[in-house]
């Protein structure tokens, strides 16, 4: 696992108690998790009572690089748990971390997933789909197909 030297640092960092406290740290895991896999509500980090926010923002900055470099390589969470041993983490704090992992992962879906969003002109909200790709080439098609009879009204009239 390939990790820059300043997640390595922020691993250091969140490793310690007296940054994070054993008590909380299962609770930064969740937080970070969540807010990995669903749409966070707000641009605003949540607060975690107890926990100052540089380390919340340590947390939110180094716990995603390691989550998204283990699922770009699917580690399993026997790799992870001896990569973060090996940086001489606590036994504790590995557990939590594997954990938050194996919890949230979401399988593989082995196909591409795409993200589309429309602009709508009387609406404040885009319109925001996700497809595969086959649903995507469906959609283009039917778009032509839109395109097409509007310029046959269009050359009719």
């Amino acid at each position: 696992m390939e990790l820059s030297d300043d997640v390595l640092k922020g691993l250091m960092y969140i490793n310690e108690e007296n940054h994070i406290h054993d008590k909380i740290f299962p609770s930064v895991i969740q937080s970070v998790c969540q807010t990995l896999v669903e749409n966070p509500i707000s641009e605003k980090l949540p607060s975690i009572a107890g926990l100052n926010p540089l380390s919340l923002k340590i947390s939110y900055s180094t716990l995603p690089c390691i989550f998204l470099e283990c699922a770009k390589n699917n580690t399993h969470t026997s790799e992870m748990k001896e990569f973060l041993l090996d940086l001489k983490m606590k036994n504790e704090r590995v557990d939590a971390i594997c954990d938050g992992y194996k919890n949230s992962s979401q399988g593989k879906i082995g196909q591409p997933v795409f993200t589309i969003e429309l602009n709508t002109q009387n609406d404040e909200e885009n319109v925001k789909m996700f497809c595969t790709k086959e649903q995507l080439q469906d959609l283009v098609s039917k778009l032509q197909d839109a395109c097409k009879s509007l310029e046959r009204v269009a050359s009719q009239t």
